[in-house]
């Protein structure tokens, strides 16, 4: 939320964001409040946790010995793993706070809050859920793509660029291949994942082919419905071209037909995976399946 209203680039380590963490602990079985100690100004998710656990171990221990623990602000340094005493921190007249006499009171009227309202940009919870609403998403689906507002703007451009696919297939898109790429610092365009998912729906070319294809072009660029037509990388579901295929597989693997035919029906994976090898990736892989079986015909030992 603090990013998507642009109140900070929440970057820990440069010190645009920083943190505190209060840490009690009790016996277990007691029922009051431990006394706390506060950790302050900690700049990493990882020192935080590592600063908590350390703390508490420290509070264990001195509970252990019977002794007290005394409400402190303490510095955590994640070099060492050493715990230090700031200051001491007893009750709120510590701080010195005094009213200021010279304030005037503040009324903001409704109209105010409803204009200020509707200069926000749409907040992260919110497009989460309307993810989940609009786009049918799981909750983790749409929490991944709302990890950064540009990824949630990514996700959606390509889902209304790539108008014949399904919102979740795109998500899958998104989160696994296109992801894994842009960690690498090769990011293909939102035009370019929503072609090359298209060509996957419509059948132009298989899933393996799919993400050949975004390789290189998150690689090296270029418009992916051109390469597919200039290299000839469209998925063959030509029935003739796969049933020729797929009889010349059988043929050259006669121990694993007749493993088949004894009952070992898994093997079908096989002869599919020797077709899409033949025919380098690029038969259709469920009509390849059926033309598999169909030339098997039923195994003459069928498993239990």
């Amino acid at each position: 939320t603090i990013l998507a209203i642009g109140v900070s680039d929440c970057n820990m380590e440069e010190g645009s964001l920083r943190c505190d963490a209060n840490i009690s602990v009790r016996p277990r079985g007691t029922t009051e409040f431990g006394t706390k100690t506060e950790l302050k100004n900690m700049n990493s998710f990882r020192f935080i946790e590592r600063g908590i656990y350390a703390e508490i171990d420290r509070q264990i221990e001195l509970l252990e010995r019977g002794e007290q623990v005394e409400q402190e602000t303490l510095h955590f340094d994640p070099a060492t793993g050493a715990l230090r005493s700031l200051r001491s921190k007893e009750q709120a007249h510590d701080y010195r706070y005094f009213p200021e006499p010279d304030l005037v009171p503040l009324v903001i009227d409704q109209a105010h809050i409803d204009r200020v309202r509707g200069e926000l940009v749409e907040l992260p919870i919110d497009r989460m859920h309307r993810f989940e609403r609009e786009y049918g998403l799981s909750a983790y689906d749409a929490e991944v793509l709302n990890l950064s507002q540009e990824l949630a703007d990514f996700y959606e451009q390509v889902v209304k660029l790539a108008a014949s696919a399904d919102a979740k297939l795109v998500a899958n898109w998104v989160m696994g291949e296109w992801q894994a790429h842009a960690k690498e610092g090769n990011e293909a365009s939102a035009e370019a994942l929503a072609a090359i998912v298209e060509m996957v729906v419509d059948k132009t070319i298989s899933g393996r082919s799919g993400k050949e294809l975004l390789e290189r072009v998150a690689a090296d660029g270029g418009d992916p419905r051109a390469i597919v037509e200039a290299e000839g990388l469209g998925q063959v579901s030509d029935e003739g071209a796969l049933r020729t295929a797929v009889q010349a597989v059988l043929d050259a693997n006669a121990p694993q037909v007749a493993q088949y035919h004894n009952g070992k029906v898994a093997i079908v994976g096989f002869f599919v995976g020797q077709v899409m090898k033949s025919m380098q990736g690029k038969a259709d892989p469920q009509a390849t399946k059926s033309i598999v079986e169909e030339l098997l015909g039923p195994p003459e030992n069928p498993p239990a």
